[in-house]
């Protein structure tokens, strides 16, 4: 895509705009800042852009601004942020209600930067903006980037040290935007069935047993341990087996036949069957792979 550039600079002298040229090594291996600033604009600040290989955060201090993207106007007012392709067409500028748009900003590129940005719209359901939350540290982060690139003389370990900043800036920016998953509390009989099943993985477990050990109905333990657990009390048992056989390859030489009589699966060609599903590999082959290797 052609590179394309219109902009208007209206922005008070006491901004900060600093643009870097990073160590090579930076720029092969880690995420790197192209540019960035604080800006004071005035009214009449303005950016439109496309074909630029780099992805843009921008945070709203205070004032109004307004962005244009991917066929989207969105209005950006104090907290609100926006990350973006730039390689995408985009307009953004202060808002004409607006008398200023003070704003934080990152120009940034690098290994994984897509993925970062494929995943924040995932996350985001695909709109390019998000809001800061209350306890956000998104502002310090930019402002430590700022900080640090003050004096900057193109050594290594300020890109490295740039690169942690960035990934803490790029999660905060996620978290943001991402739903926080509050876990239910597990119901102590599951609790309870899942440590006397770790403890006796080699036995054979069926439905009855646990239902008469536990005192619970075959089918509400069935729909409660599969709600909690996300698997059958029989896939949890597999699932224990093949991490005690995996355990018994690395550390014994006992004969694939006894590893799987050991977890408690008489039929060894059952067994390997088992392995190779969960595994993608034979026992033996598992066994080789890690032979040499140190936990």
């Amino acid at each position: 895509m052609p590179h394309m550039l219109d902009y208007r600079i209206d922005m008070e002298p006491r901004s900060q705009w600093e643009i870097i040229s990073v160590n090579e090594a930076a720029k092969q291996n880690l995420l790197y800042v192209q540019e960035l600033g604080l800006f004071y604009s005035g009214p009449a600040y303005y950016t439109i852009r496309k074909g630029l290989d780099s992805y843009l955060i921008k945070l709203t201090l205070s004032g109004c601004g307004r962005l244009e993207y991917e066929g989207q106007t969105y209005s950006l007012k104090a907290g609100d942020f926006f990350w973006i392709d730039c390689r995408n067409p985009q307009s953004y500028r202060t808002a004409q209600n607006s008398d200023h748009w003070h704003v934080m900003w990152v120009h940034f590129y690098g290994a994984n930067a897509a993925g970062w940005y494929s995943l924040f719209r995932a996350q985001n359901k695909n709109s390019a903006v998000g809001h800061v939350p209350p306890d956000s540290k998104i502002q310090k982060h930019l402002e430590k980037l700022l900080t640090i690139y003050r004096f900057y003389k193109g050594d290594l370990y300020t890109d490295i040290q740039s690169a942690e900043i960035l990934g803490q800036l790029l999660s905060g920016c996620l978290q943001a935007v991402s739903s926080p998953m509050t876990e239910p509390a597990l119901p102590s009989v599951i609790s309870d069935i899942c440590s006397y099943m770790q403890d006796n993985y080699d036995n054979q477990i069926t439905l009855d047993d646990l239902s008469e050990r536990f005192a619970i109905s075959k089918f509400h333990l069935q729909r409660t341990f599969r709600k909690f657990m996300g698997l059958s009390p029989a896939e949890y048992q597999r699932r224990i087996r093949m991490a005690e056989a995996k355990k018994l390859l690395r550390t014994t030489r006992m004969p694939i036949s006894e590893v799987a009589y050991a977890v408690g699966i008489e039929s060894t060609s059952h067994f390997i069957s088992l392995f190779r599903k969960y595994e993608n590999t034979t026992p033996l082959k598992y066994r080789h792979a890690w032979a040499d290797r140190k936990s």
